[in-house]
């Protein structure tokens, strides 16, 4: 039968009102159903298969971190070494992801190919969660190369103020030696957390999931550098005299003037307020809800690295509580987009015209 175009103008259809489904109207051969009885799928299916990138969006933030710290650190003078390792295991990660995407197509519905994708998705957010520690690490250097008056003074009145008085908590907290084993095990843990999070929620469907915390971590990341580069400071440990802080000779050098030259292997996390790890241990609580076991293992872990972050990170406690405000909000405006999302697609949906229907043209 050979195919006939129609012009729909003249019949007095709109196509704009109509939901973009793949040949609902513009028949040019088969029918929906009769290209299922032949053995082929529909074209909506064939469409989403091809798709080797799984997070857009995410590569979009990492690539717009990336650009930044470039162009910044060539204004300013600040040189860093060990780009090409990371960016050789981001690119090794991604070609894992997108053959084990693309070869998932050769399998039939089942395990293999959920196995395949399953791989392929722990693969991307594995090089994700890579290019955004390199790449923010990076930021806060960045940022603190302001070099804004220091907050310590203010900071630890407000401490005072609610009652909170670090080196006390210091003290009690670290005195015997199992607590202060496990309080710096905890504060440590930071890291396998993500590990796990790129194997799990992969492994277990939950492949959202775990882009929405990456999504989370990124975002938050953002109103964390901004307030630290406007109201920067040393720490308790330094306020008090101590000089036992891994991060004080970095951060002080990037606030003495440059050039400076650092080995990104080598750079670490030099933010004090707000407090990025109380953000991160909110966020992995959150991200882990409805998960059975591991939420409850996630609350235990997380609540242990909150009490950690003041004595062992070296935080003030307006520090934890700023990092705690701002994951909250982002927590909340998450799930706000999440409502209006779904929202829009069920008035979408009620709208829709169903692919199986057909449309009687004279």
């Amino acid at each position: 039968m050979t195919a006939k175009k129609i012009d729909y103008r003249r019949l007095g259809i709109n196509l704009r009102a109509l939901p973009r489904v793949p040949e609902a109207l513009e028949t040019r051969g088969l029918a929906t159903k009769d290209r299922e009885a032949a053995g082929r799928r529909p074209a909506i299916y064939e469409a989403s298969a091809v798709r080797v990138i799984g997070q857009p969006l995410a590569w979009a933030l990492m690539s717009g971190f990336f650009v930044a710290d470039l162009l910044w650190s060539a204004h300013i003078g600040l040189s860093v070494d060990g780009w090409w390792g990371t960016i050789g295991t981001v690119c090794v990660l991604l070609l894992l992801s997108v053959g084990a995407r693309t070869c998932s197509q050769r399998f039939a519905d089942g395990l293999g190919r959920r196995c395949s994708r399953s791989f392929a998705d722990m693969a991307e957010v594995t090089a994700l969660w890579s290019a955004f520690t390199a790449v923010g690490c990076v930021l806060t250097y960045l940022c603190a190369t302001l070099a804004q008056p220091l907050q310590d003074a203010a900071l630890n009145e407000i401490d005072h103020a609610i009652g909170f008085d670090w080196l006390t908590w210091r003290e009690a907290a670290l005195t015997g030696p199992i607590m202060h084993w496990v309080l710096r095990r905890t504060y440590m843990s930071l890291m396998p957390q993500i590990l796990f999070f790129c194997v799990f929620f992969p492994a277990v469907g939950l492949t959202k999931r775990g882009a929405e915390l990456l999504l989370l971590a990124a975002s938050t990341l953002l109103p964390t550098l901004l307030i630290s580069a406007i109201y920067p400071a040393l720490g308790p440990i330094a306020w008090f005299g101590g000089d036992n802080a891994s991060y004080l000779p970095d951060l002080l050098a990037l606030r003495a003037g440059g050039p400076w030259h650092f080995n990104l292997p080598a750079m670490q996390g030099i933010i004090t307020m707000p407090s990025y790890h109380t953000t991160l241990a909110v966020l992995f609580i959150y991200a882990c809800r409805g998960t059975g076991p591991v939420m409850w293992l996630s609350v235990g872990l997380n609540g242990l690295m909150l009490l950690s972050i003041p004595p062992v990170g070296g935080h003030y406690l307006v520090d934890v509580l700023g990092g705690g405000v701002i994951a909250l909000l982002f927590v909340l405006g998450s799930r706000w987009v999440a409502n209006w999302r779904r929202g829009f697609d069920a008035d979408w949906a009620s709208n829709a015209v169903p692919i199986h229907t057909q449309v009687n043209l004279p």
